[in-house]
């Protein structure tokens, strides 16, 4: 007999009296008194809220238990409404956002999944599916909140987290082939990177040159050390790198880059790339000469240029490639830098800041050259200007000089203006 039905009938504070009555061959009727403090409790509503509120598993677990509880039976259904974030987008924490409706941050994925507990029963169970992948991610939080009963109060343990432990080892990273090969004039250069698959974070590796018989620093192609990123989905990225297409007929050069340090990744097995600079210059014909029109060569130190609007750096990259084309001329016998330096050296005379006529020629007779190329490079806007003069270390007079402009990127003058303003100054009338 279900007399907690009739409790709301009484006055509160009284006890409840129930006559039953049992027909059939033997018919009896039997008075019982149901005490007030009994009533009263029948007609205070039980109190609903998680049996847990937290619990944790591994992602290859596949679901877990949601179980909802209540403090007693009740002669009614109790419903109430349960928000679940599944945890994809990481949302502040329920426990901090109070009777917010729904009680998640509106860009997560919420759903509400209606909960009825029958008469009688005090416990509702369900297994929720939460969803397995292959990528190395953070672990993910799946977070509960009740709200919105009906025939119950909800209790103080009305929130529930669920934490998703990630099992997937981080990707390989590594070049995508071992050799790559372009012309000179083919810039920039790109080394294919490649994770072995996505991953939920990003991936980052550092990557510098280790050998090769190409030269750097502008020479044959420019390259610092670095740290190539990819981002958080994405499987590959590309090392990107300038390269000099000069006058000089050199053959295949090489480079070869290798990859270190990676975070959240390791090191596949190709961690190591080889990119083949094709020289696209041809042999030049040799001009025979005349008995009577041969010429010595004439020795010539180049000083540094200075930079005007382009850095210090810059500027020594222009100059040693400056350097180079007037090798490749073949009319002069270029000093090399180094040995320059030693001479110098053992004079105790000091190259930097050498940036007048007097100072060449003295430079020029300490290491014995008959001619001195100096000047400057200089940037106005997206203009590079080439100023250059050749001085006579013999009588100190300025030989020839020249100035040349060319609109554009630093490749560009690189590739293009140095040839030119060494023909210019170079040219004999």
């Amino acid at each position: 007999v279900d007399v907690a039905s009739l409790a709301d009938s009484v006055p509160f504070g009284e006890p409840l009296e129930v006559q039953v009555t049992m027909l059939g061959e033997i018919a009896a009727t039997e008075m019982f008194t149901v005490p007030a403090d009994v009533v009263n409790a029948w007609r205070t509503p039980p109190v609903v809220e998680f049996a847990g509120t937290e619990s944790s598993a591994s992602e290859d677990s596949i679901s877990f238990l949601i179980a909802i509880q209540l403090s007693k039976r009740w002669h009614d259904s109790i419903t109430v409404n349960c928000w679940v974030n599944d945890g994809e987008i990481h949302s502040p924490s329920v426990r901090s956002l109070g009777s917010a409706e729904p009680p998640f941050s509106y860009q997560a994925p919420v759903v509400m999944i209606p909960v009825v507990i029958p008469p009688g029963k005090v416990l509702w169970e369900k297994y929720v599916d939460h969803p397995d992948n292959t990528l190395d991610e953070e672990d993910r939080v799946i977070s509960l909140a009740l709200r919105n009963a009906d025939n119950a109060v909800i209790g103080p343990d009305s929130l529930f987290s669920h934490t998703v432990f990630d099992d997937d080892p981080p990707p390989t990273v590594h070049f995508s082939v071992p050799v790559t090969s372009g012309s000179e004039a083919l810039t920039p250069a790109r080394l294919p990177v490649t994770l072995s698959s996505p991953s939920g974070f990003e991936v980052s590796v550092e990557y510098s040159v280790t050998g090769g018989t190409s030269e750097g620093r502008g020479v044959d192609f420019i390259l610092a050390a670095g740290t190539l990123h990819i981002p958080m989905g994405d499987t590959s990225a590309s090392i990107e790198f300038p390269v000099i297409d000069d006058a000089a007929v050199e053959g295949e050069e090489t480079i070869l880059v290798s990859l270190s340090s990676p975070i959240n990744a390791t090191l596949g097995e190709l961690t190591s790339h080889t990119y083949i600079i094709k020289d696209n210059d041809e042999t030049a014909p040799v001009a025979v000469e005349a008995p009577t029109k041969t010429r010595s060569v004439i020795s010539i130190a180049i000083l540094d240029f200075q930079g005007i609007g382009v850095s210090a750096q810059e500027a020594q990259v222009l100059t040693n490639r400056l350097a180079t084309k007037m090798v490749a001329l073949g009319t002069y016998q270029v000093i090399e830098r180094g040995q320059m330096e030693q001479i110098l050296e053992e004079q105790d005379f000091q190259l930097t800041g050498c940036t007048t006529n007097d100072c060449a020629v003295e430079i020029g007779q300490l290491i014995g050259a008959q001619q001195m190329l100096a000047g400057s490079f200089g940037k106005l806007g997206t203009v590079y200007i080439i100023d250059m003069k050749i001085i006579d270390v013999e009588t100190g007079r300025i030989l020839k000089s020249t100035s040349y402009d060319i609109e554009g990127s630093i490749n560009r003058l690189l590739s293009e203006g140095l040839a030119e303003a060494v023909r210019r100054i170079a040219v004999t009338d």
